[in-house]
Protein backbone atom coordinates (compact mmCIF):
# COMPACT_ATOMS: atom_id res chain seq x y z
CA UNK A 1 0.00 0.00 0.00
CA UNK A 2 2.91 2.26 0.77
CA UNK A 3 4.20 1.75 -2.79
CA UNK A 4 0.88 2.89 -4.24
CA UNK A 5 1.05 6.04 -2.14
CA UNK A 6 4.59 6.79 -3.32
CA UNK A 7 3.59 6.21 -6.93
CA UNK A 8 0.58 8.53 -6.62
CA UNK A 9 2.65 11.21 -4.90
CA UNK A 10 5.33 10.97 -7.57
CA UNK A 11 2.78 11.36 -10.38
CA UNK A 12 1.21 14.37 -8.68
CA UNK A 13 4.55 16.09 -8.12
CA UNK A 14 5.71 15.45 -11.69
CA UNK A 15 2.46 16.75 -13.13
CA UNK A 16 2.59 19.87 -10.98
CA UNK A 17 6.19 20.55 -12.00
CA UNK A 18 5.38 20.09 -15.67
CA UNK A 19 2.41 22.45 -15.35
CA UNK A 20 4.48 25.12 -13.60
CA UNK A 21 7.23 24.83 -16.20
CA UNK A 22 4.69 25.37 -18.98
CA UNK A 23 3.27 28.44 -17.22
CA UNK A 24 6.62 30.22 -17.05
CA UNK A 25 7.90 29.16 -20.46
CA UNK A 26 7.61 31.89 -23.12
CA UNK A 27 5.38 31.33 -26.14
CA UNK A 28 7.42 30.68 -29.23
CA UNK A 29 7.62 28.33 -32.19
CA UNK A 30 9.21 25.55 -30.16
CA UNK A 31 6.09 24.84 -28.09
CA UNK A 32 5.49 21.41 -29.63
CA UNK A 33 9.12 20.41 -29.08
CA UNK A 34 8.97 21.56 -25.46
CA UNK A 35 5.73 19.61 -24.93
CA UNK A 36 7.34 16.49 -26.39
CA UNK A 37 10.39 16.87 -24.11
CA UNK A 38 8.13 17.34 -21.07
CA UNK A 39 6.13 14.23 -21.97
CA UNK A 40 9.31 12.21 -22.39
CA UNK A 41 10.63 13.48 -19.06
CA UNK A 42 7.38 12.56 -17.29
CA UNK A 43 7.38 9.10 -18.88
CA UNK A 44 11.02 8.51 -17.94
CA UNK A 45 10.44 9.60 -14.34
CA UNK A 46 7.30 7.46 -14.17
CA UNK A 47 9.13 4.38 -15.45
CA UNK A 48 11.87 4.93 -12.86
CA UNK A 49 9.23 5.13 -10.12
CA UNK A 50 7.59 1.92 -11.35
CA UNK A 51 10.96 0.19 -11.23
CA UNK A 52 11.40 1.14 -7.58
CA UNK A 53 8.07 -0.28 -6.40
CA UNK A 54 8.17 -3.39 -4.26
CA UNK A 55 5.76 -5.49 -6.34
CA UNK A 56 6.12 -8.55 -4.12
CA UNK A 57 4.74 -6.72 -1.08
CA UNK A 58 1.84 -5.41 -3.17
CA UNK A 59 1.00 -8.93 -4.33
CA UNK A 60 1.20 -10.25 -0.75
CA UNK A 61 -1.03 -7.43 0.47
CA UNK A 62 -3.61 -8.11 -2.21
CA UNK A 63 -3.55 -11.86 -1.55
CA UNK A 64 -4.00 -11.34 2.19
CA UNK A 65 -7.27 -9.51 1.68
CA UNK A 66 -10.35 -11.64 2.32
CA UNK A 67 -11.86 -12.97 -0.90
CA UNK A 68 -15.45 -12.00 -0.27
CA UNK A 69 -15.72 -9.36 2.36
CA UNK A 70 -19.20 -9.76 3.70
CA UNK A 71 -20.29 -6.51 5.21
CA UNK A 72 -23.09 -6.72 7.69
CA UNK A 73 -26.14 -5.49 5.89
CA UNK A 74 -27.91 -2.54 7.41
CA UNK A 75 -31.29 -3.17 8.94
CA UNK A 76 -33.83 -1.04 7.14
CA UNK A 77 -36.90 -2.81 8.50
CA UNK A 78 -37.87 0.05 10.83
CA UNK A 79 -37.44 2.58 8.04
CA UNK A 80 -39.41 0.38 5.66
CA UNK A 81 -42.22 0.05 8.19
CA UNK A 82 -42.27 3.82 8.73
CA UNK A 83 -42.45 4.42 4.99
CA UNK A 84 -45.32 1.98 4.69
CA UNK A 85 -47.22 3.61 7.54
CA UNK A 86 -46.68 7.07 6.06
CA UNK A 87 -48.04 5.84 2.74
CA UNK A 88 -51.00 4.29 4.57
CA UNK A 89 -51.79 7.58 6.31
CA UNK A 90 -51.67 9.34 2.93
CA UNK A 91 -53.98 6.68 1.49
CA UNK A 92 -56.47 7.22 4.33
CA UNK A 93 -56.35 10.96 3.66
CA UNK A 94 -57.06 10.36 -0.04
CA UNK A 95 -59.92 7.94 0.69
CA UNK A 96 -61.57 10.48 2.99
CA UNK A 97 -61.09 13.31 0.49
CA UNK A 98 -62.47 11.10 -2.27
CA UNK A 99 -65.58 10.52 -0.16
CA UNK A 100 -65.97 14.27 0.40
CA UNK A 101 -65.07 14.11 4.10
CA UNK A 102 -62.88 16.89 5.40
CA UNK A 103 -60.57 15.72 8.17
CA UNK A 104 -57.04 16.06 9.45
CA UNK A 105 -55.16 12.76 9.22
CA UNK A 106 -51.85 12.19 11.05
CA UNK A 107 -49.67 9.46 12.54
CA UNK A 108 -49.42 9.83 16.34
CA UNK A 109 -48.33 7.37 19.03
CA UNK A 110 -48.33 4.38 16.70
CA UNK A 111 -51.76 4.89 15.16
CA UNK A 112 -53.52 6.88 12.46
CA UNK A 113 -55.48 9.71 14.09
CA UNK A 114 -58.38 11.17 12.14
CA UNK A 115 -59.84 14.45 13.35
CA UNK A 116 -63.00 15.27 11.36
CA UNK A 117 -63.97 18.87 10.71
CA UNK A 118 -67.64 17.91 11.16
CA UNK A 119 -68.21 15.32 13.92
CA UNK A 120 -71.36 14.16 12.08
CA UNK A 121 -69.00 12.49 9.58
CA UNK A 122 -67.84 10.03 12.26
CA UNK A 123 -70.07 7.16 11.13
CA UNK A 124 -69.03 7.59 7.49
CA UNK A 125 -65.35 7.68 8.51
CA UNK A 126 -65.73 4.48 10.55
CA UNK A 127 -67.42 2.74 7.62
CA UNK A 128 -64.74 3.83 5.15
CA UNK A 129 -61.89 2.83 7.45
CA UNK A 130 -63.45 -0.56 8.24
CA UNK A 131 -63.38 -1.31 4.51
CA UNK A 132 -60.13 0.43 3.49
CA UNK A 133 -57.76 0.57 6.49
CA UNK A 134 -56.92 -3.14 6.75
CA UNK A 135 -54.76 -3.74 9.83
CA UNK A 136 -53.70 -0.10 10.16
CA UNK A 137 -54.35 1.02 13.75
CA UNK A 138 -56.58 4.10 13.74
CA UNK A 139 -58.79 6.20 15.97
CA UNK A 140 -61.12 9.14 15.54
CA UNK A 141 -60.19 12.14 17.68
CA UNK A 142 -62.73 14.50 19.11
CA UNK A 143 -62.33 18.21 18.54
CA UNK A 144 -61.34 20.53 15.75
CA UNK A 145 -58.33 19.78 13.56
Amino acid sequence: MESFRHLALGCCVLSALAGMLRLFWPDNGFKSVINAVLVLYILTAGIQMLGGIDWDSIVLTLRSLPAGQSRPSADFSAYSRELGLTASVEAVREVLQGAGIRAAVSWQDGRCVITPVDIRDRAAIETLLAVNAGDLPWCIAEGTP
